[in-house]
């Protein structure tokens, strides 16, 4: 049995349609924004929404994203000449290019994440399966670190079994994923309505990024 965890701020404050509705509104407001600066303000905004809603955030992994992405665009060159490496040149515009869309990318994946919860329900049977995908994708993230290479094997199946068998059961169920009271990482599910607190957050991030935009 797992032990139940604190509910993330977002859960305490946000129903998951609310949540997701804001991420999609605040989606334009990123992804048209054409200044460098605010873009990585607003990065950095996305890994702290993230971590409010419970996410665990592998910093290496979106390292390498963003500089995979920035050394690629960099043997473009285009722009004023920064330094030069033998008959390599590294330019400006490659280098912002290079930075800038590596940045989207991993401001897009953090909206996703704090976006999207596993109590997501949808109404339908298409709703249903769709929310029971979510669950099933976050008890897996979750138990990815019982998976050891001294038994790879032997702890992906047990993984996978407990999977299995929550679903089949008593687990993630036809009305959204939901279990015994409880998300795939042991915390309590959301509520079923916005509190005060949760319609002035998503007010404030919604707005504060469109304003970054037209302003």
């Amino acid at each position: 049995m797992r032990s139940r965890q604190p509910v993330p701020w977002f859960q305490a404050n946000l129903d998951a349609a609310t949540q997701l509705y804001a991420g999609m509104a605040l989606l334009p407001a990123f992804l048209l924004q054409e200044s460098l600066v605010v873009r990585a303000a607003q990065v950095g905004l996305l890994l702290l929404l993230a971590l409010l809603a419970g996410k665990r955030i592998r910093y290496g992994y979106f390292a390498i994203v963003l500089a995979s992405v920035t050394v690629f665009h960099v043997a473009i060159p285009s722009g004023r000449v920064l330094s030069e490496f033998g008959s390599f040149a590294l330019t400006s515009g490659a280098l912002r290019t290079g930075v800038f869309k590596g940045l989207a990318i991993v401001g897009m994946v953090f909206l996703s994440v704090a976006a999207v919860r596993s109590d997501l329900r949808i109404p339908g049977r298409a709703g249903a399966l769709v929310a029971r995908t979510f669950w099933a994708f976050e008890f897996l993230l979750e138990g990815r670190r019982r998976v050891t290479w001294r038994r790879p094997m032997e702890s992906v199946d047990s993984l996978l079994s407990e999977l299995f068998y929550e679903l089949r059961g008593s687990g993630a169920g036809e009305e959204g994923g939901k279990t015994d009271g409880a998300s795939p990482n042991g915390r309590a599910l959301g509520v079923s309505r916005p509190t005060i607190a949760g319609w002035v957050a998503a007010g404030l991030l919604v707005g504060a990024n469109w304003a970054l935009l037209l302003v």
